[in-house]
């Protein structure tokens, strides 16, 4: 049995659509945890001397140490520069083992962060020490690098869809051309899982990214039209709150207008098929000339 758990900072938090298609056939939902806003204590924390001053080497293991002693079990330790995901945490229950992924900030994190660090070790999915974890990272922001720089080149238009095309058409119909976001084809990236990210929605750079094995004769034209038009619902409606603070990613107005959509249901009936899933899952051959 594999548990996980990620979490990225408050402010750049990707808004991700049909973002996973999983065997199980559950509802879309986000597929990032969405927490509430950062709370910082007016009581600035103590930072200790610059990271870069230190033996960077020894930190990593003396944490990863830390971690695997305190958790009882193997740990494996990556330090990021990642500007979205500040923790991802990876338990393996059936050989004991656990796959940290955590922001350089972490690195010197004061004792009752390692403490909260520790304990999501073994246990992922617990909100347990949600609020000491937000609070570090609001605190640490300024060490997260800008992404806000948007690709240098877009490349909508792939080897059977033109998203450009398929936006415009969407702009029209639906949002009376009122979405100014960019569109392009991400990379094909292979997956070493059983989900697919179709679409995300960047807020800060105002980019909708649709995954490149899209871009394949067996998926149909209403496919790919409802997973652009989930993204632009997304650059059209924001990300809102509720009434306690929380993010609010698919809102109940989000979830009625796509629901609302003529090629919602045939739509996302292809993408449950696990038939479909299995194709797109294969890894492609790159043809050379």
């Amino acid at each position: 049995m594999i548990e996980q758990m990620e979490l990225f900072p408050e402010e750049q938090i990707p808004v991700e659509g049909p973002s996973e298609t999983r065997p199980s056939n559950r509802a879309f939902g986000p597929t990032a945890r969405e927490m509430a806003p950062p709370k910082v204590s007016n009581r600035r924390q103590e930072e200790p001397a610059k990271v870069e001053e230190r033996d960077i080497k020894k930190l990593v293991e003396a944490l990863r140490l830390e971690l695997e002693g305190a958790a009882k079990c193997r740990v494996s330790l990556v330090i990021t520069n990642n500007t979205s995901n500040m923790m991802s945490i990876r338990l393996e229950q059936g050989a004991n083992r656990a796959c940290v992924r955590l922001h350089h900030m972490f690195v010197d994190a004061p004792d009752e962060v390692r403490t909260a660090l520790a304990y999501l070790v073994k246990h992922p999915k617990s909100r347990k020490y949600a609020a000491c974890i937000r609070n570090f990272i609001a605190s640490r922001k300024h060490q997260i690098r800008s992404s806000h720089r948007a690709p240098a080149k877009l490349q909508p238009r792939g080897v059977v869809y033109d998203l450009r095309d398929i936006y415009d058409e969407l702009n029209a119909v639906y949002f009376h051309g009122k979405v100014n976001a960019a569109i392009t084809w991400g990379r094909d990236i292979a997956s070493s899982g059983r989900s697919i990210r179709f679409g995300s929605y960047y807020e800060a750079t105002n980019l909708i990214r649709i995954h490149k094995r899209l871009d394949q004769t067996f998926v149909p034209l209403f496919v790919i039209r409802y997973i652009v038009f989930h993204e632009m619902l997304h650059a059209s409606l924001g990300v809102g709150k509720d009434e306690t603070g929380r993010r609010q990613i698919h809102s109940g107005k989000f979830k009625k207008l796509e629901r609302d959509y003529p090629e919602y249901t045939p739509a996302v009936d292809w993408i449950e098929n696990q038939d479909n899933l299995n194709r797109l899952l294969r890894v492609r051959k790159t043809r050379h000339p």
